[in-house]
């Protein structure tokens, strides 16, 4: 008999809440025919009083594993096979192929590495220690064979194996487990985004407007810069009024993020529409079964109330989930309300097919303080965190739905995926930087409208196939979406809310309806035992029709106007990676990407100019190599990387949106570490430097071509660390500890007429305490009660109706947090 061989290695989540610790699970598996995990069972795990989370998480993961089936006289027999399964915290490094197995009178040949291409920088699956050996060499049973129940007409054999993962297609590609880095404050899933290296947040809002995402130089506004999708299903919004990929991410109610997978810059194939520094996938589930009541209360009026559910018996994926929040805010006018609710569960459907179902809705209402002059604050006519009331009431009220099924279908060395979404949005805001500038009497309050749904569907088909000796992997992948929005603005006039006597020219009313079919193909090549080549390319179509109405300043009438539009882009993707050994790859990579062009920019006929971006990184990841009795874990990565941008976009505040620039540059480096030098501590460190120019001038030449790009720190710093272990017991009920420590600073960021803002250090920490299935956790933001200014823009303005304004360009802001306190309990059963 010929026994079975891994092809497909489990990665088991670590369980939320839990300890820190490894746990070590025994399973027995029952492999099919075709090489499929048909049955599962928990024969043990140690240490024994580890909770059941740990083997629930182990019997979902085991769902991932696939063999070639074990043959007996050249055909293929089902088998029962012990499997040794440890979980260790969130922090695991990545060891390919390495297998050891026990057999009767059998050698197990290790597959080189895991089928299909995804990335995997961190992963949270490590084997039990065992002698290693090279990619290519076969290794001989050392250990006694472990004894089970056979069944009839079923061989048996235990089995040792240490998952594997893909490398991704460059150095700066991360899957962020979050873990127990939950523990540093933060109060929303899009500021879960700071994990990631080099992401700076600010917001000239309150929480409901989208956050500004800054990432290697790309200022973000409102996420166009970067392609967000949550398992899969795309968030950027196509056209928006108030400025194109516009991203709200408050909807993600952050319990339920288990991981990030975050791939900076433009190499993976996979990437399509807004991923012009990256993309962003959000990675739901819920490690507890149960349910989980959690409460908070901080100053400011800050209310916030949790209710997670888990399915007993479901996997991770399985989960229900409530968010309501409430905040008078730390200043006037920075009130705000949000309700989200998020559901999935997943069904095994036999043979290798599962189906998920995903289904989320949202609401939100905030007011906004608008900006601030700072002259005007330095003069001592307003406060820090005042508000010019004149400017009129500026604010939002967002809602979203979202429904999406997932089928997946994997076999011993292929897989599929098929998704279906739906969404339906509906977008209004108010807002007003310049005061009494452009109309001195009535104000330039102005209120933007986006209004409608999407629809589409996403698929992939993954193969293995072996040539001369090695495995390689194909992949085809498509997509397709259809956006269906109506886009309004007008002028408000700002001391009474009603609308504008006269319109304006720069008012919006039109119907858009997009289009974007994409298609990428994908290999990888297993050249040598340490050179693996990587190759990509996606084709997109966009198609636009677009009905609007225009108002002309000639005749003062409104005229309709019809027009279509369509584009193509072609974007190739290379990837080289060479492994020195001892833990050191090397990768080196090039790709093209593209955002597509506002609706209302384009002319009739117009081939749709899209916004195209190449780039280039070169970098090193370390991963410290396993050792037995090696406690330490740690992945650290350096790269460099050039990106040059056609036709890029920045936020124009006497616009209220975004606005073309021409041609930008960027060159910088970026350094990370994700480390555990003990099982209870974590740590996420990264340094960001960029260098981001213009090509032409910009903003009326406010900013001169040559000149730094306005808004982009150059520098980007953020450690986060973590602390959560078990302190004790006592009658059955266990004690444990945590904490949480988050810093970061952003260096001076660069505004128009060669000005510079504020350097930007912040300090947030937390502590709790668990007793058996209470929590009870402080939390502080901003602990050194520094005065930040958060958004800082250069324009002119006057907030004085019916003066006469100066022209002069001055710098504003919006005040940042103070020290806020949070309270917290949390409550399981």
């Amino acid at each position: 008999m010929v026994g079975p061989v891994c092809v497909r290695h489990a990665r088991p989540e670590y369980p939320r809440g839990a300890d820190g610790r490894r746990v070590d699970v025994e399973l027995l598996l029952t492999v099919d025919e075709q090489g499929n995990v048909s049955h599962a069972e928990v024969l043990g795990h140690i240490p024994h009083d580890a909770p059941e989370s740990f083997d629930r998480a182990a019997l979902e993961a085991a769902r991932e594993i696939r063999f070639r089936p074990a043959m007996r006289d050249g055909q293929p027999i089902a088998v029962r096979v012990r499997y040794h399964m440890a979980i260790a915290p969130p922090l695991v490094p990545v060891d390919a192929g390495t297998v050891a197995a026990t057999a009767s009178a059998t050698e197990i040949h290790e597959h080189e590495e895991e089928i299909g291409g995804g990335t995997e920088g961190l992963v949270h699956t490590h084997g039990q220690a065992v002698p290693t050996r090279s990619a290519s060499a076969p290794m001989r049973s050392t250990t006694e064979p472990a004894t089970a129940h056979p069944v009839q007409n079923e061989s048996e054999q235990s089995v040792v194996i240490r998952g594997a993962g893909a490398r991704g297609r460059s150095v700066s590609e991360y899957v962020l487990s979050v873990g127990s880095l939950a523990n540093v404050p933060r109060q929303t899933g899009t500021e879960l985004l700071t994990l990631a290296p080099g992401v700076m947040l600010s917001n000239e809002g309150t929480e409901g407007h989208a956050a500004h995402v800054s990432l290697r130089g790309f200022t973000g506004d409102n996420g166009q810069d970067i392609a967000f999708s949550v398992d899969g299903i795309p968030i950027n919004e196509e056209s928006n009024t108030h400025g194109q990929g516009y991203a709200d991410l408050y909807f993600i109610i952050p319990e339920l993020v288990q991981r990030m997978e975050v791939t900076e810059g433009v190499a993976d194939p996979r990437q399509g529409n807004f991923a012009i520094a990256g993309s962003v996938n959000y990675r739901l589930g819920l490690g507890y079964r149960g349910t989980l009541l959690r409460g908070s209360l901080g100053m400011f009026g800050y209310r916030r109330f949790v209710v997670l559910y888990g399915p007993p018996g479901t996997s991770d994926d399985s989960f229900a989930g409530v968010d309501v929040v409430h905040s008078d805010g730390f200043g006037p006018s920075r009130n705000f309300d949000r309700v989200s609710g998020l559901a999935q569960h997943v069904l095994d459907l036999g043979g290798g097919v599962s189906l998920r179902l995903f289904g989320g809705l949202y609401a939100s209402r905030w007011v906004s303080p608008g900006v601030i002059r700072e002259d005007d604050f330095e003069a001592g006519r307003v406060g820090f965190f005042d508000v010019y009331e004149t400017a009129g009431r500026q604010g939002g009220f967002s809602t979203r739905a979202v429904m999406a099924t997932t089928l997946d279908w994997r076999r011993q060395r292929e897989q599929a995926r098929m998704q279906l979404f739906a969404l339906w949005r509906d977008l209004s805001l108010t807002e007003n930087f310049t005061g009494f500038v452009i109309r001195r009497d009535a104000g330039d309050l102005i209120e933007q409208r986006y209004g409608g749904m999407t629809i589409g569907g996403s698929g992939y088909y993954q193969r293995s196939v072996s040539l001369l000796g090695r495995t390689h992997d194909a992949e085809v992948g498509w997509f397709f979406r259809h956006d269906r929005y109506a886009l309004g603005q007008r002028r408000l006039d700002a001391l009474t809310s009603e609308p504008a006597a006269m319109r304006d020219p720069g008012d919006i009313d039109a119907d858009v309806r997009a289009t974007n079919v994409g298609l990428y193909l994908d290999a990888t090549a297993r050249l040598t035992p340490r050179w693996i080549v990587r190759t990509g390319v996606r084709f997109d179509t966009m198609a636009y029709d677009v009905d609007q109405n225009v108002f002309r300043t000639v005749d003062r009438q409104v005229h309709p106007v019809h027009r279509t539009a369509i584009g193509v882009h072609m974007g190739p993707k290379a990837t080289v990676e060479f492994d020195v050994g001892h833990g050191l790859v090397v990768l080196a990579s090039h790709g093209a990407g593209f955002r597509s062009p506002e609706a209302l920019t384009l002319a009739d006929g117009e081939r749709a100019p899209f916004t195209s971006v190449t780039g280039q990184e070169l970098g090193v990841r370390y991963t410290l190599p396993s050792a037995q009795g090696r406690a330490v874990r740690l992945v650290a990565s350096l790269a460099g990387y050039h990106t040059h941008v056609e036709q890029d976009l920045l936020f124009d505040p006497v616009a209220g949106r975004v606005v073309p620039i021409g041609s930008t540059r960027r060159v910088g480096g970026v350094l990370w570490v994700r480390t555990q030098w003990l099982s209870w501590i974590d740590v996420n460190a990264s340094l960001t430097y960029t260098r981001a120019t213009v090509e032409a001038d910009a903003l009326g030449r406010t900013v001169p071509a040559g000149s730094l790009l306005p808004y982009v720190p150059p520098w980007v710093g953020r450690i986060d660390a973590a602390a959560d272990r078990e302190v004790g017991s006592w009658r059955g009920f266990v004690f444990r500890a945590r904490g949480g420590l988050g810093v970061q600073y952003f260096s001076p960021r660069p505004l128009p007429l060669n000005d510079r803002s504020e350097p930007v250090f912040l300090v947030d920490a937390s502590a709790g305490a668990g007793v058996g299935p209470v929590d009870i956790g402080l939390s502080v933001r901003n602990l050194l009660d520094v005065r930040w200014r958060d958004a800082q823009l250069n324009f002119a303005s006057s907030y004085v109706p019916g003066a006469t304004p100066s022209l002069f360009p001055v710098r504003h802001f919006t005040a940042g947090a103070p020290f806020t306190l949070f309270g917290t309990m949390t409550v399981r059963f």
